[in-house]
């Protein structure tokens, strides 16, 4: 019993803490630059370039700026959801059902994407960050 009420009660916990945590780093975050290292020594972006302009833009209902600042916070969101509703069906269905497979392969696919991302941002001035492209 106890681990139904946890699995329903971990969404809410979670988005909550998440969405206290985001209000006060907006709040706080136009004074507070961090610099990406990775763009500052070398010049190139990293994966996770554009995602704090994403979150804020998402926060605020711009979901079209949100994507375009970085997609792969949106494909993080799917794969958190995913792993949620595995948790829901194993835990009230009793099935062992995978609706993320667990294979190596999977994995090695969905880290080739993100390199492949990566790469192609830096190369085409279209899908890079909206600070980049003023």
């Amino acid at each position: 019993m106890k681990r139904k009420l946890f699995v329903i009660c971990l969404p809410f916990v979670v988005v909550s803490l998440f969405l206290i945590v985001c209000d006060i780093y907006i709040k706080f975050s136009d004074s507070l630059r961090f610099p990406c290292i990775l763009y500052t020594l070398t010049g190139y972006l990293c994966p996770s370039c554009g995602a704090t302009r994403c979150i804020k833009a998402l926060l605020k209902g711009k979901i079209v700026r949100s994507f375009i600042n970085n997609p792969l916070i949106f494909l993080l969101i799917v794969f958190i959801i995913l792993i949620y509703i595995q948790l829901f069906l194993k835990t009230f269905f009793k099935t062992e059902k995978k609706i993320i497979p667990e294979s190596k392969f999977f994995y090695i696919a969905l880290s080739g994407i993100i390199l492949i991302y990566c790469i192609v941002r830096n190369f085409i001035p279209c899908i890079q960050p909206m600070c980049l492209l003023q």
